[in-house]
Order: C-alpha cells, then sequence, then structure tokens
C-alpha cells in the first residue's frame, strides 16, 4: 500500500470544495420543503419515524466509500482523482444521512406527515380522509399504504411500535378500512 500524503491534502481540498456544495444544496433542498408546508393542521406529533430505505441507502454508499478508499491505497503512483472519489462518496454518505434525518414521517394525533428522501415537498393527511391503509411486512419493518379516495396518496415504512400507535389513532376513524397482508 502507498499513500501520498501531498496528493491526498490537494483531493482534500476538492472533497473540501464538493462538500460545502452538497451540504449547501441539502440544506436548500430543506428550506425549499419547509416553504411548501401544507396549512393542513394535523395536531401534535406523537411519533417521528425515520425512513428505512435511507438506512439501506447510507449502509450502501459507506460500503462504496471502503471499497474505493481500499482501491485508492492499493494504487502504485494515485492522482488527486484517485483519492476524491472515496472521499466523494463519504460526503454523499453524510448526506444521505443528513437528508433523511429531515426526512421523518410524523404520526400525529389527526393525521400524518410523509415525507420522502428523493421527492420533495410534504404530503400531510388527515386521518378522516383516508378511506383505506394497506399494511405488508417489509423485512423489520412495516409498509403502510394510505389512501385518500381510493387513491394511493402516500407510503411510509415503520416498525412495530410505531404501526401500534399509528393503528391507536386510525382506529378513531371508522370509515377507514384496514387490510393486513401477509408474504406469499
Amino acid at each position: 500500500m502507498y499513500f501520498d500524503k501531498i496528493i491526498f491534502l490537494y483531493a482534500l481540498y476538492v472533497a473540501f470544495a464538493y462538500s460545502i456544495l452538497a451540504f449547501g444544496a441539502t440544506y436548500f433542498r430543506e428550506v425549499a420543503d419547509r416553504e411548501k408546508t401544507l396549512d393542513i393542521d394535523i395536531g401534535e406529533t406523537l411519533i417521528y419515524t425515520i425512513n428505512a430505505s435511507s438506512y439501506v441507502v447510507s449502509i450502501i454508499f459507506l460500503l462504496f466509500f471502503i471499497i474505493f478508499a481500499f482501491l485508492s491505497l492499493l494504487q502504485k503512483s494515485p492522482s488527486v482523482i484517485t483519492y476524491v472519489i472515496p472521499l466523494a462518496i463519504f460526503v454523499n454518505t453524510l448526506q444521505i444521512l443528513i437528508r433523511s434525518s429531515f426526512q421523518k414521517t410524523a404520526i400525529c394525533v389527526n393525521g400524518i406527515q410523509l415525507r420522502y428522501m428523493l421527492i420533495g415537498g410534504i404530503n400531510r393527511l388527515k386521518y378522516h380522509s383516508l378511506t383505506n391503509i394497506q399494511i405488508e411486512p417489509f423485512f423489520v419493518w412495516y409498509k403502510v399504504i394510505l389512501f385518500c379516495e381510493h387513491v394511493k396518496s402516500g407510503h411510509c415504512y415503520i416498525n412495530r411500535e410505531q404501526l401500534d400507535i399509528l393503528m391507536n389513532q386510525i382506529n378513531n376513524y371508522p370509515s377507514c378500512t384496514i387490510t393486513h397482508k401477509t408474504k406469499a
């Protein structure tokens, strides 16, 4: 293994500039999402849930970082780009972690607020407007698909404790039918 300190410092400078742009874009997306908040009052938040897919994406990016970092150390005469690629992947991993911390689903007293990592905006659904909910097991989580007027209005991935809280709130609205699907 060979490590060139001078080239690595140049790569750190490039990665720093890239991180400023990446984190700025992440923060801009969060501010833009907050500006588009709806005036639907869904009550006090009971619990926040982080989307399960953000964990998977973060782990995949972290694995890519480890692979490329190891490959960059195997180069006999590395260039700046050899060190920049793993650093940029690491910056993207941090960016995804920050974005996923912003994009929490909120289970509230009168409704649910859905936020997705790759889709901008906030989707707020009142429980009384829901007509159907489908619950499907998804690894250790549950995929909850929400329908308003029999049209799919959103989905989220939650754990058992969060599902119980959601079901307690929805049980107050008899117009909403709950369908449990099992894996075939």
